[in-house]
């Protein structure tokens, strides 16, 4: 028996990921696939189980050694041991912090700053060229995207300044601070975009109806296909580094 669950879990929220697999697998559910916010389970016999997520590569290679693989994604690698902690299961969490910065770079920080200067730029256009009100469902859509593109960022900041300040003490870095306010805040957004793009197909003239629903589709197209096509490479095996790239520039 499997099931398909909408996680809102950031990459980086590494112990968070792990605390949230060992509560699925003690009530018997142990994770067989992370995809982007669809993570895919297999029913098991409730266990207790520790979980560990490794983002560097020499991390990788001493988890391999001591725990057992359970999933990877383009990120990070999921590896599991079952009953009691074995001694020595250790990470290095300063690389770990590292080799996420170093995701994060293009994929997150740059992202998100790109998307926040297009959708300002649209807005100004939308607003001062063509005389349209800020309370249009076009530019409201776009304000919303700003609003999205400021909370991932912020989160984001928030939480390396968590994990710099608790490596600096000598401690490990915990789950990610505000996390239920992330899933919240994340929702009414989407909620926004979702009602904005409606109003946009109900009181928009016919030519920007036919545009909004065709770019609607291509992007649930686009993000199909970024998802089999993850899929497709794992299944392949192939190297972790040539799936980070190909990702990178495909989905």
């Amino acid at each position: 028996m499997r099931k398909r669950r909408l996680e809102l879990f950031p990459f980086y929220d590494g112990t968070g990921i792990c605390e949230h697999l060992a509560h699925m697998a003690e009530q018997g559910w142990m994770i067989e696939d992370i995809s982007g916010i669809l993570w895919d389970y297999r029913k098991i016999s409730p266990r207790r189980m520790h979980f560990f997520v490794s983002y560097d590569r020499e991390n990788f290679r001493i988890l391999s050694e001591k725990c057992k693989i359970v999933c990877e994604s383009d990120r990070m690698s999921v590896f599991c041991q079952e009953g009691e902690m074995e001694p020595g299961v250790v990470k290095d969490f300063e690389k770990e912090l590292e080799a996420i910065q170093t995701y994060a770079c293009p994929h997150v920080i740059l992202l998100y700053v790109v998307l926040f200067i297009v959708a300002m730029y649209r807005i100004f256009i939308i607003h001062e060229m063509q005389g349209v009100s800020p309370l249009d469902p076009v530019a409201m859509a776009y304000g919303e995207m700003m609003l999205l593109c400021m909370e991932e960022l912020l989160f984001y900041a928030g939480w390396r300044a968590q994990a710099k300040k608790a490596m600096k003490n000598g401690e490990i870095p915990g789950a990610a601070k505000g996390m239920l306010l992330r899933k919240v805040l994340l929702c009414f957004i989407w909620i926004l975009i979702g009602g904005g793009l409606l109003g946009v197909l109900i009181t928009g003239d016919g030519k920007l109806r036919l545009s909004t629903a065709l770019i609607v589709g291509w992007l649930i197209i686009l993000l199909m296909l970024a998802d089999s096509l993850r899929k497709w490479m794992r299944r392949r095996k192939m190297p972790k580094q040539k799936r980070y790239w190909i990702s990178g520039i495909f989905g």
